[in-house]
């Protein structure tokens, strides 16, 4: 009997970290360098994928205001994980490249397209995670009073997927020679 698979893969996000931590790029300069940096250390490693979380507000989560997000910098001020994630596709050439877009920020063709842009740069290796966000205050940074309830995000999303889905899937393979 064959042993299972152990696939290995990294969680982080494009924000300076913070300095404390092992695996943080401290106050260096924003230009993603350490990023693709950890990602060719992580390919060396065997590791099969990164996964680029993104976040589209800045939290409240914590005692519904955001004063301990910003006092302690946690995941914030971050760079969109798009350019971030075409970056590490071009240095690398066997690890799989996961950046997070929400269903309620990017409109279906323009998801479908950057998603098919970065997943050619990869080789076939780009990844999506899927999300609806969270929090009320990213539907206000997108011209909304609120969220709408999860169960219908979710429903929602589900429909957004097969459209995105059905875009990247429109050109036969053998379409442009």
């Amino acid at each position: 009997m064959m042993p299972k698979p152990f696939h290995l893969g990294w969680f982080t996000n494009f924000t300076q970290g913070d300095w404390t931590n092992p695996v943080s790029q401290g106050t260096g300069n924003w230009d993603g360098k350490f990023f693709v940096e950890m990602a060719q250390a992580m390919e060396r490693a065997c590791f099969d994928y990164i996964m680029l979380e993104d976040t589209l507000m800045v939290s409240e989560a914590y005692g519904g205001t955001s004063e301990a997000t910003l006092k302690h910098a946690l995941q914030v001020p971050k760079h969109d994980p798009i350019p971030l994630a075409a970056m590490i596709a071009a240095a690398t050439s066997k690890l799989g490249v996961v950046a997070t877009m929400s269903t309620m920020a990017w409109p279906p063709f323009m998801l479908a397209r950057v998603a098919s842009t970065l997943d050619h740069i990869a080789g076939g290796r780009f990844g999506w995670n899927i999300v609806t966000s969270g929090e009320d205050i990213a539907a206000q940074n997108f011209g909304m009073d609120k969220l709408p309830p999860r169960e219908t995000r979710y429903a929602m999303a589900d429909e957004y997927v097969d459209l995105v889905c059905k875009l990247v899937d429109r050109w036969e393979p053998v379409a442009v020679v």
